[in-house]
Protein backbone atom coordinates (compact mmCIF):
# COMPACT_ATOMS: atom_id res chain seq x y z
CA UNK A 1 0.00 0.00 0.00
CA UNK A 2 3.15 2.70 0.75
CA UNK A 3 4.64 1.25 -2.50
CA UNK A 4 1.27 2.21 -3.90
CA UNK A 5 0.92 5.43 -2.52
CA UNK A 6 4.19 6.28 -3.61
CA UNK A 7 3.97 5.75 -7.40
CA UNK A 8 0.49 7.60 -7.29
CA UNK A 9 2.36 10.29 -5.60
CA UNK A 10 5.22 10.37 -8.35
CA UNK A 11 2.61 9.58 -11.43
CA UNK A 12 2.09 13.25 -12.08
CA UNK A 13 6.09 14.31 -12.71
CA UNK A 14 6.40 10.84 -14.42
CA UNK A 15 3.43 11.75 -16.80
CA UNK A 16 4.80 15.45 -17.37
CA UNK A 17 8.65 14.33 -17.78
CA UNK A 18 7.51 11.38 -20.16
CA UNK A 19 5.23 13.67 -22.29
CA UNK A 20 8.36 16.33 -22.31
CA UNK A 21 10.86 13.65 -23.29
CA UNK A 22 8.28 12.17 -25.71
CA UNK A 23 7.85 15.30 -27.61
CA UNK A 24 11.47 16.26 -27.71
CA UNK A 25 12.67 12.61 -29.27
CA UNK A 26 9.79 12.58 -31.93
CA UNK A 27 10.46 16.89 -32.92
CA UNK A 28 14.56 14.92 -32.84
CA UNK A 29 13.53 11.79 -35.06
CA UNK A 30 11.25 13.99 -37.60
CA UNK A 31 14.11 16.74 -37.94
CA UNK A 32 16.50 13.64 -38.70
CA UNK A 33 13.82 11.89 -40.92
CA UNK A 34 13.36 15.45 -42.89
CA UNK A 35 17.45 15.60 -43.73
CA UNK A 36 17.17 11.80 -44.43
CA UNK A 37 14.43 12.50 -47.22
CA UNK A 38 15.90 15.45 -49.37
CA UNK A 39 18.75 14.04 -51.57
CA UNK A 40 19.57 17.57 -51.93
CA UNK A 41 20.28 18.02 -48.34
CA UNK A 42 22.51 14.92 -48.03
CA UNK A 43 24.53 15.32 -51.48
CA UNK A 44 25.22 19.57 -49.99
CA UNK A 45 26.66 17.72 -46.10
CA UNK A 46 28.71 15.49 -48.12
CA UNK A 47 31.95 15.38 -48.94
CA UNK A 48 35.01 17.24 -48.55
CA UNK A 49 33.69 20.67 -49.75
CA UNK A 50 30.50 20.40 -47.66
CA UNK A 51 31.90 22.05 -44.21
CA UNK A 52 33.11 25.21 -46.64
CA UNK A 53 29.69 25.62 -48.67
CA UNK A 54 27.51 24.78 -45.45
CA UNK A 55 28.74 28.55 -44.07
CA UNK A 56 27.67 30.45 -47.10
CA UNK A 57 24.32 31.82 -46.19
CA UNK A 58 22.55 30.30 -49.59
CA UNK A 59 21.34 27.37 -51.22
CA UNK A 60 20.79 23.94 -49.85
CA UNK A 61 24.12 23.37 -48.43
CA UNK A 62 23.13 26.19 -45.50
CA UNK A 63 19.45 24.93 -45.19
CA UNK A 64 20.93 21.71 -44.54
CA UNK A 65 23.39 22.89 -42.49
CA UNK A 66 21.06 24.36 -40.48
CA UNK A 67 18.71 21.75 -39.76
CA UNK A 68 21.72 19.49 -39.32
CA UNK A 69 22.22 21.47 -36.42
CA UNK A 70 18.61 21.89 -35.37
CA UNK A 71 19.23 18.14 -34.64
CA UNK A 72 23.05 18.49 -33.28
CA UNK A 73 21.67 21.16 -30.67
CA UNK A 74 19.33 18.39 -29.31
CA UNK A 75 22.07 17.16 -26.05
CA UNK A 76 18.70 15.95 -24.42
CA UNK A 77 19.97 17.20 -20.77
CA UNK A 78 16.89 18.73 -19.57
CA UNK A 79 14.88 15.79 -20.49
CA UNK A 80 17.24 13.56 -18.55
CA UNK A 81 17.52 15.84 -15.75
CA UNK A 82 13.58 15.91 -15.49
CA UNK A 83 13.08 12.04 -15.72
CA UNK A 84 16.31 11.58 -12.79
CA UNK A 85 14.00 14.27 -10.68
CA UNK A 86 10.78 12.16 -10.92
CA UNK A 87 12.49 9.19 -10.02
CA UNK A 88 14.57 9.90 -7.58
CA UNK A 89 14.91 5.74 -6.44
CA UNK A 90 16.04 5.44 -9.98
CA UNK A 91 13.11 3.05 -11.08
CA UNK A 92 9.78 3.73 -12.64
CA UNK A 93 10.26 5.38 -16.01
CA UNK A 94 13.75 6.67 -15.54
CA UNK A 95 15.98 4.77 -16.51
CA UNK A 96 14.25 3.47 -19.36
CA UNK A 97 13.86 6.77 -21.01
CA UNK A 98 17.76 7.93 -19.78
CA UNK A 99 19.21 5.15 -21.61
CA UNK A 100 17.16 5.49 -24.91
CA UNK A 101 18.35 9.71 -25.06
CA UNK A 102 21.61 8.62 -24.00
CA UNK A 103 21.83 6.19 -26.80
CA UNK A 104 20.36 9.00 -29.21
CA UNK A 105 22.85 11.44 -27.93
CA UNK A 106 25.46 8.93 -29.05
CA UNK A 107 24.40 8.83 -32.73
CA UNK A 108 24.12 12.31 -32.62
CA UNK A 109 27.30 12.86 -31.54
CA UNK A 110 28.54 10.44 -34.82
CA UNK A 111 26.85 13.21 -37.49
CA UNK A 112 29.44 15.45 -39.47
CA UNK A 113 29.58 17.56 -41.94
CA UNK A 114 31.23 16.28 -44.62
CA UNK A 115 30.83 12.57 -43.51
CA UNK A 116 30.70 10.27 -46.81
CA UNK A 117 27.00 10.59 -48.26
CA UNK A 118 26.19 6.87 -47.16
CA UNK A 119 27.69 7.19 -44.18
CA UNK A 120 25.62 10.48 -43.05
CA UNK A 121 22.56 8.17 -44.97
CA UNK A 122 23.47 5.33 -42.09
CA UNK A 123 24.24 7.39 -39.13
CA UNK A 124 20.43 9.75 -39.71
CA UNK A 125 18.62 6.03 -40.16
CA UNK A 126 20.09 4.68 -36.99
CA UNK A 127 19.26 7.83 -35.39
CA UNK A 128 15.42 7.32 -36.62
CA UNK A 129 15.54 3.83 -35.42
CA UNK A 130 16.38 4.31 -32.06
CA UNK A 131 14.14 7.27 -32.18
CA UNK A 132 11.42 5.08 -33.15
CA UNK A 133 12.57 2.19 -30.53
CA UNK A 134 12.46 5.38 -27.53
CA UNK A 135 8.69 6.22 -28.42
CA UNK A 136 8.24 2.90 -27.88
CA UNK A 137 10.00 1.73 -24.89
CA UNK A 138 9.32 4.70 -22.70
CA UNK A 139 5.38 4.73 -22.72
CA UNK A 140 5.43 0.92 -22.32
CA UNK A 141 7.85 1.24 -19.34
CA UNK A 142 5.44 3.80 -18.47
CA UNK A 143 2.22 1.90 -18.76
CA UNK A 144 3.59 -1.11 -16.60
CA UNK A 145 4.32 0.71 -13.66
CA UNK A 146 1.30 3.84 -13.91
CA UNK A 147 -1.05 2.00 -16.53
CA UNK A 148 -2.08 3.36 -19.21
CA UNK A 149 -5.31 5.34 -20.56
CA UNK A 150 -4.05 7.26 -23.51
CA UNK A 151 -1.50 10.04 -21.78
CA UNK A 152 0.84 10.40 -24.65
CA UNK A 153 -1.55 9.23 -27.73
CA UNK A 154 -1.17 12.87 -28.59
CA UNK A 155 2.23 12.64 -28.87
CA UNK A 156 2.59 9.40 -30.67
CA UNK A 157 0.02 9.75 -33.19
CA UNK A 158 1.77 12.99 -34.54
CA UNK A 159 -1.31 15.35 -33.50
CA UNK A 160 0.18 17.15 -30.46
CA UNK A 161 -0.02 20.33 -33.09
CA UNK A 162 -3.93 21.22 -33.79
CA UNK A 163 -4.94 20.50 -37.52
CA UNK A 164 -5.01 23.72 -39.61
CA UNK A 165 -1.62 25.03 -37.66
CA UNK A 166 1.01 22.59 -38.87
CA UNK A 167 3.47 24.70 -39.49
CA UNK A 168 6.97 23.27 -39.26
CA UNK A 169 9.37 24.73 -36.75
CA UNK A 170 12.85 24.04 -38.81
CA UNK A 171 11.30 25.34 -41.95
CA UNK A 172 9.85 28.45 -40.01
CA UNK A 173 13.50 29.54 -38.72
CA UNK A 174 15.26 28.98 -42.02
CA UNK A 175 12.76 31.26 -43.63
CA UNK A 176 12.92 33.72 -40.94
CA UNK A 177 16.86 33.64 -41.43
CA UNK A 178 16.68 33.72 -45.27
CA UNK A 179 14.48 36.65 -44.83
CA UNK A 180 16.89 38.38 -42.28
CA UNK A 181 19.95 37.60 -44.83
CA UNK A 182 18.12 39.60 -47.66
CA UNK A 183 17.67 42.52 -45.48
CA UNK A 184 21.32 42.42 -44.52
CA UNK A 185 20.68 41.51 -40.64
CA UNK A 186 22.40 39.16 -38.86
CA UNK A 187 20.11 35.68 -38.97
Amino acid sequence: LATKQKLLEQQGGATAATTYALTNIKDARDVAQQLLNNKAYIKSLSGAFAPKLTQLPIGDAYDAKQILDNLLGRSFVNEIAEMRANSPTGGAVGNVAVAEMEALSKIRAALKVGMSEKELKNQLQTYINNADRALKSIPKRYAEIYGYEGQFDDILSGTVIPSGQQVDPVMKELQRRKDAAKQGKKP
